[in-house]
């Protein structure tokens, strides 16, 4: 695991950083538009670190911009762990989304585990490449609560609505 998740960290590093090279000039206005709602889905391998066993996740999230050209985002998220103890989570979104489909979130909410609701926190990182109003990419999280941590990797498709070019 510990290998996958230094070799996750070497691609998103080496693609902010050819995403930063390629999209931001001295003196250049910040040109790239945000929609102002996106409806995103994932589905992911989901290591549960006191089990000490993967499985399967899936996360779906309702976002929106304040405005077409500010790169912050809030929203609403829900996920769901297939294992024995039926995880359950919920909460609002935070993100920031400083160059061109990258995004950085976060999202305290609550989890539960078949009936103990307890705080939990996630934080998320994303990359995603266009096409059209849809675009996909890798994702990877981490999540804390009293209860359980996990660390997921998957795939986020997301579906801009109301985006305009600039």
């Amino acid at each position: 695991m510990k290998k996958i998740f230094l070799s996750l960290t070497a691609f998103f590093s080496t693609t902010i950083a050819s995403a930063q090279t390629d999209s931001i000039k001295p003196n250049e206005e910040h040109e790239h538009v945000h929609p102002l709602f996106e409806i995103g889905f994932s589905t992911a391998a989901v290591y549960l670190v006191a089990e000490k066993e993967t499985t399967v996740g899936f996360h779906t999230h309702f976002t929106t911009n304040i405005s077409h050209r500010l790169p912050f985002i809030t929203g609403i998220a829900y996920e769901y762990i297939i294992d024995e103890h039926q995880h359950h989570s919920l909460g609002l979104v935070f993100g920031w989304n400083p160059f061109h489909e990258f995004v950085f979130s976060v999202s305290p909410g609550l989890t539960t585990n078949l009936g103990n609701f307890v705080f939990a926190a996630h934080a998320e990182i994303s990359y995603a490449f266009e096409i059209g109003k849809i675009h996909l990419g890798p994702s990877l999280e981490y999540a804390y609560s009293l209860n359980d941590s996990h660390i997921s990797f998957g795939l986020h498709i997301g579906v801009s609505v109301n985006k305009r070019r600039g």
